[in-house]
C-alpha cells in the first residue's frame, strides 16, 4: 500500500457481492492479500443485508442475508472503502432492510453511493481522499422494477433507466431481431450533471452502474455503450458495469477504460436458493436451458450461473500524480465453495481468464488490447 503523501494510490474494483457468511474473511481468503495491497477497495452490494423487513412486489424473488454477514466486507475480512447500492434487490425487503443495509454498512466504514433516502441522497456522490488523491464515486441502476426509484421525497436508487425496442433487420422467418436500447433523457442528463458537479473536485472519477443484458455470454446491449461514452465525455475516468452475472468485455475510449461487466465476485446464490424471474423458476431446467442457455459445470455443485462465469476479475486502477496512469485486472477463479481465488499468471486458469475476456471483447467489436505485465493484465488501447 502506498505510505507517503504522493498523489499515488491503487483502487481494486470488483463487481457483485453477495456474502452469506459472517466468519471473516472466509469467503475472500484467496484473495485478501490484493485486497489488503491496494488504496481503496469498491465493490457492488447486490442483496440487503438486514435481519428485518417483509417481502416486497418485484419481478424477481426477494433475497436478503443477516445484516452479521457485513463482517465480511468490513474491517475484519475484505475492508472494502465504498460499495453502490444501487442495484435491483436494494428494495426487495422494503424500507427496513433498505436503511438497514445503509447503516450497517456505514457502521463498519463502508460509504455507501447510489442509494439513498431521497433522490438527492442517492445521486449523492461519495469523497475518498488517499496519499493526497481525492477520488469521487458515482454510482445508477439500470436494473429498475417498481419501488426502486428514489424520488424527491421517497427512497431508493439513483436512475439510470433504458428504453427497448425491436427492429427486424432480416426477413428471414426465425432470425432474432435487433434490439435497440437508449437511455432515458431525463436520467441521462441527470447523470451527466452529477458527474460535471463532482469532476472540479476530484482527482478521479468512478462511475459504477448496474446494468446490462444478464447471464447471456458477451451481449452488451446499445444503452450500456450509450451510457459508459456518455459518462467519459463529461469527465468520468474509468466506468464499471455490472449485474450481468458473467464476464462481459473491456473497452478503451478516449483513453478511458470501460468495463461492461464485472460478473460476480463472492457471490452465494447457489442452485438451491430460490429465486424466480417473472414466473420463470431460475433452478428449472427451462429457465437455465432455453432462456438463457445456461451450461452449468458437473464439478461445480454450488455455482448455478453458465460455467463461464466461473472466471471473474479485480480491476485495478494506478494513480500518479492524480492522475489514472495504468488499468489492468487481476484474472480470478470461482472455486467450489463459491471463494474467488486470485490467479498467478503461472496458473493455467489465469490464461483462460485473459483469453476469454479477449474474445468476447473482440466479439463485440471493443476497441482494446490487451497484454501480460507481471501476474496482471493491462488494458490499453487497440
Amino acid at each position: 500500500m502506498t505510505s507517503t503523501n504522493d498523489k499515488s494510490l491503487v483502487l481494486i474494483a470488483v463487481g457483485d457481492v453477495a456474502s452469506n457468511r459472517d466468519d471473516p474473511p472466509t469467503i475472500f481468503q484467496h484473495c485478501i492479500e490484493a485486497f489488503r495491497s491496494a488504496d481503496l477497495v469498491f465493490g457492488q452490494m447486490e442483496i440487503p443485508l438486514s435481519d428485518r423487513g417483509a417481502p416486497t412486489f418485484t419481478p424477481h424473488t426477494p433475497l436478503k442475508f443477516p445484516a452479521s454477514n457485513v463482517r465480511a466486507l468490513g474491517r475484519e475480512g475484505a475492508r472494502f472503502d465504498v460499495m453502490s447500492f444501487a442495484c435491483n434487490h436494494a428494495m426487495d425487503f422494503g424500507n427496513d432492510a433498505f436503511f438497514d443495509t445503509l447503516d450497517v454498512l456505514r457502521q463498519n466504514d463502508i460509504a455507501v453511493v447510489g442509494a439513498g433516502k431521497n433522490i438527492d441522497a442517492a445521486r449523492q456522490p461519495v469523497i475518498v481522499e488517499r496519499n493526497g488523491v481525492k477520488v469521487g464515486f458515482l454510482a445508477y441502476l439500470s436494473i429498475i422494477s417498481p419501488g426502486l426509484t428514489a424520488e424527491a421525497t421517497i427512497p431508493g436508487c439513483a436512475p439510470l433507466r433504458a428504453h427497448s425496442y425491436y427492429e427486424q433487420v432480416d426477413f428471414n422467418a426465425g432470425t432474432a431481431p435487433l434490439v435497440v436500447t437508449h437511455l432515458f433523457a431525463e436520467d441521462k442528463a441527470a447523470m451527466e450533471a452529477d458527474i460535471r458537479a463532482l469532476r472540479p473536485q476530484v482527482d478521479v472519477v468512478v462511475v459504477s452502474m448496474h446494468a446490462g443484458v444478464h447471464i447471456a455470454p458477451s451481449i452488451i446491449a446499445m444503452y450500456q455503450k450509450e451510457a459508459a461514452y456518455s459518462a467519459i465525455d463529461c469527465g468520468a475516468d474509468v466506468v464499471m458495469q455490472h449485474h450481468s452475472h458473467i464476464l462481459k468485455g473491456v473497452e478503451m475510449y478516449k483513453g478511458k477504460a470501460v468495463f461492461y461487466g464485472m460478473n460476480n465476485f463472492a457471490f452465494e446464490f447457489t442452485r438451491t436458493t430460490p429465486h424466480v424471474v417473472r414466473g420463470w423458476d431460475f433452478n428449472s431446467r427451462r429457465l437455465l436451458t432455453e432462456l438463457h442457455r445456461v451450461k452449468l459445470h458437473p464439478d461445480y455443485p454450488k455455482h448455478r450461473y453458465h460455467f463461464d462465469a466461473l472466471k471473474t476479475i479485480m480491476a485495478k486502477i494506478y494513480v500518479e500524480q492524480g492522475t489514472v496512469t495504468k488499468v489492468t485486472y487481476l484474472p480470478a477463479y470461482i472455486n467450489r465453495d463459491l471463494e474467488p481465488e486470485v490467479l498467478a499468471r503461472s496458473d493455467p486458469r489465469a490464461q483462460e481468464v485473459f483469453d476469454y475476456v479477449e474474445a468476447i471483447s473482440e466479439e463485440q467489436n471493443l476497441k482494446v488490447s490487451f497484454a501480460w505485465d507481471g501476474d496482471e493484465i493491462l488494458v490499453s488501447p487497440a
